[in-house]
């Protein structure tokens, strides 16, 4: 990252790491990751600061004293340890340490959920134990939502401190705009798509029900996880969305449309017949099973996370990227991911909190930092960083101007479990498509 905020005075002092480690003998102290499942970024032996001060900063607060943000953030957040590109945050961190008077950063490694999570310290934590609690915590969508329904994290407009310096996609504000309000700060985004094999779609690219449906010689099966643990299978919602179904009435009721049902039905039905679906996708429930058909050489034509593809890009050759595919072949991508909730009250806390914020969220460093780990940024001047020889650059722009949030799944679990079934009862049991649509929309809405 080589860009700093206009407002931020270079003070140097310490970089960070996610465990104490003694410095080696007779070597400059080097900022490494460790591979434990709950670490701690913390300071290392500091280097001496410059003799530069900060005389607004004296003068608003008195004289520099520490001033420690505690950050919790998630795993998914870092790529695996093994690929060496998990000392990217710390950098970050270390160049704002660098860049602030006397404020410097701790990271935790926190799950969200259950005993001892993200959610389960905000709630009980300030009443018995307030010194342990985060500034900023990293939550997924739907921690988001309950973290602020439940009165844990500060709206942002409420914040004291600066404003958030960023033009984020659409997507993005929504992932964190719960009741109308905005009360986070979106960070990294994921999706799904397909990848194919540019040797074997030679003139069409697979994202339209027509282009899979054609006839060849050697059919190409379409591999997606069509059998997930709980819910309906990703591709399959994409597009039943983008064949026009709604999960949701005018009231906020569930509904299911079956028209549009019926339509991807029909879809997967003519697809069994030219053989362009094999009911063997039933075995795969995720992404990351689909991908390892693709990079095999078992699959053609398969769903991956953006996320997994950007990490792992450099093992396939002769592969092209496009979206779902779709009725009429429009990009119709879900999408989920994280953002920051700002958990302190105090207003000094809050400010320098922001800051960080504005520092990481600056396009440069955003960028830089999206690319090496493999996440989609929230915001397009982020994305253009990664520069016109990726082109990963302009299709994951795409991707985003068209996305729309990935419902949250405790609102749409029975309209899920009705899709999903009722695409088992065609591939699976052969029912024909208006019946098995019919049966699924008579579930959810009941007789009209």
């Amino acid at each position: 990252m080589h860009r700093f905020l206009a407002a931020l005075t270079l003070t140097l002092l310490v970089g960070c790491t996610l465990v104490q480690q003694p410095a080696p003998q007779e070597a400059t102290p080097q900022t490494t990751v460790a591979p434990q499942s709950e670490e701690q970024m913390t300071q290392q032996t500091p280097t001496p600061p410059s003799t530069e001060v900060d005389e607004a900063f004296i003068e608003e607060n008195g004289e520099p004293g520490p001033l420690t943000l505690t950050v919790w953030i998630v795993r998914d957040l870092l790529p695996p340890a093994e690929s060496g590109e998990d000392t990217a945050l710390i950098e970050e961190l270390a160049e704002f340490e660098a860049s602030m008077p006397d404020v410097q950063v701790e990271v935790f490694i926190k799950r969200v959920d259950g005993a001892g999570g993200t959610l389960d310290y905000l709630r009980t934590a300030p009443d018995v134990a307030p010194t342990v609690l985060p500034d900023l915590v990293l939550l997924t969508r739907e921690a988001l939502v309950r973290a602020s329904t439940e009165g844990l994290i500060v709206p942002l407009g409420e914040a004291a401190g600066p404003e958030i310096d960023a033009a984020f996609y659409d997507v993005a504000e929504d992932l964190v705009t719960v009741n109308g309000q905005i009360v986070g700060v979106p960070y990294v985004l994921s999706t799904q798509h397909s990848v194919y094999r540019t040797t074997v779609f030679t003139e069409e690219v697979p994202n339209s029900f027509e282009a899979l449906l054609e006839e060849r010689e050697n059919p190409v099966v379409y591999t997606f996880p069509a059998g997930p643990v709980t819910g309906v299978s990703r591709p399959l919602l994409e597009q039943y969305l983008a064949a026009g179904g709604q999960l949701f009435n005018d009231e906020g009721g569930t509904v299911l449309t079956g028209e549009a049902l019926e339509e991807v039905l029909t879809f997967y039905s003519e697809a069994r017949e030219v053989e362009a679906i094999d009911p063997v996708v039933f075995q795969f429930a995720t992404p990351a099973e689909t991908w390892e058909r693709y990079t095999t050489g078992q699959s053609a034509l398969a769903t991956v996370t953006s996320t997994t593809y950007l990490r792992e890009r450099e093992e396939v050759r002769s592969t092209g990227l496009t979206w779902t595919p779709t009725p009429d072949g429009t990009p119709a991508p879900l999408v989920e991911g994280l953002a920051w909730g700002l958990t302190t009250g105090s207003p000094d806390r809050q400010e320098a909190a922001l800051m960080l914020l504005n520092f990481l969220l600056d396009p440069v460093n955003h960028g830089e930092f999206t690319q090496q780990i493999g996440w989609l940024p929230s915001q397009p001047a982020a994305l253009s960083v990664w520069g016109d020889d990726d082109p990963y650059r302009d299709f994951g722009d795409l991707i985003l101007n068209n996305a729309s949030l990935l419902p949250d799944s405790a609102d749409r679990q029975d309209v899920a479990a009705a899709i999903q079934e009722a695409l088992e009862a065609v591939l699976l049991n052969g029912e024909l498509p208006s019946q098995a649509a019919a049966q699924a929309a008579q579930r959810i809405n009941g007789a009209e």
